[in-house]
């Protein structure tokens, strides 16, 4: 068992901006080629409930309910914004660039992990804030586990599970695990994690299936190249990796790819209900490239480009119905992911 005494609260971060389409077009797996006619609000500073924030959008995640999301900037801040609403709410920050935000499956806590090696736990409210005592190292990862009672939190050494319950009691390291370690992420069912390995040296990228309840190792695959991304079907029987150039499907008890698209740059992607469809999203000079795919045929079905300026960072919503794009002054678009 590792354990790590709870470290003081963070600094608060001033600044807010939001620029927000609430869109209810339903999640398809249908061909859709129309352009999608985005609406915007602008909160101004005196509107707002603290200063404006122009820093670029470093992070995104939706709630798992699609009714609010939040956004981690380059300046360390963080901002909760409630889908339809031109207000939002500055949450405690990091110092330096936010890397990553995961939310819990009930919807109440924020994790979130940044360029100042900061682990930060809070409330969806922002009312209760934990900081985890500084790493070593910058942490790559963190995934709540399906039952949202552990944390686990990948760094480039080690990967470490956190009990939600009193996380100050410290964490768990998995053992068995080579260094160079890029990501780790929980299956729907909990019972297994995926953790990509990267390529370092002669060795081969690689991916290992371990037991969430002890750590060891199942299975192992060979993805194409280092894995950047992992994201798995809602029924746990696919997942996908993005590479660097490459798109992977990979069927869960699959030793190889069932899948391979020479599609390179993939910031999110998301399967259809039933799995059948993988929708992709690319940032472009331009703004957005929206892609969605038929697994089983091996064929686009979907395709536009939207033109947004200045996109930085971009996410779907849990069900895939939405993207949201942030933006290089700090604001938000929402859009739909297809258009009838």
């Amino acid at each position: 068992m590792y354990s790590r005494k709870q470290a003081g609260l963070p600094a608060l971060f001033l600044g807010l901006a939001l620029i927000l389409a609430a869109c209810s077009t339903p999640a398809s797996e249908s061909v859709a080629t129309p352009e999608a006619q985005i609406e915007t609000v602008e909160i101004s500073a005196e509107d707002a409930p603290t200063q404006n924030t122009e820093s670029p959008v470093s992070a995104l995640a939706f709630a798992p309910d699609g009714t609010a999301i939040i956004s981690g900037h380059r300046d360390g801040s963080i901002v909760r914004h409630e889908i339809g609403s031109d207000v939002g709410v500055m949450l405690s920050g990091h110092s330096q660039a936010v890397t990553m935000l995961d939310i819990s499956p009930d919807g109440t806590q924020l994790a979130s992990i940044g360029r100042d090696k900061q682990t930060i736990l809070q409330s969806m409210d922002g009312d209760s804030v934990w900081a985890m005592p500084e790493s070593l190292s910058e942490p790559n990862t963190i995934d709540f586990s399906p039952d949202g009672a552990t944390l686990a939190e990948a760094f480039w050494e080690q990967l470490e599970f956190w009990p939600m319950a009193d996380p100050s009691a410290g964490a768990k390291i998995a053992e068995g695990l080579e260094p160079s370690i890029r990501l780790a992420r929980y299956a729907p069912d909990g019972e297994t994690l995926a953790v990509a390995l990267a390529n370092t040296g002669l060795a081969q990228p690689a991916i290992l299936h371990i037991s969430a309840d002890n750590g060891s190792i199942l299975t192992t695959v060979t993805p194409a190249a280092p894995v950047e991304a992992l994201i798995y079907s809602p029924d746990g029987a696919s997942y996908v990796t993005l590479m660097k150039e490459e798109v992977q499907v990979w069927g869960a008890e699959s030793t190889t790819p069932g899948l391979t698209l020479k599609r390179g740059g993939v910031a999110d992607a998301v399967f259809g209900a039933e799995g059948a469809t993988l929708s992709m999203v690319t940032l472009t000079t331009n703004g957005l490239q929206i892609v969605t795919w038929d697994i089983q045929n091996d064929k686009e079905i979907a395709s536009r480009e939207e033109a947004i300026e200045g996109v930085t960072a971009a996410a779907f919503s849990p069900d895939g119905a939405q993207i949201a794009a942030g933006k290089d002054d700090g604001t938000i678009v929402i859009i739909p992911t297809a258009q009838e």
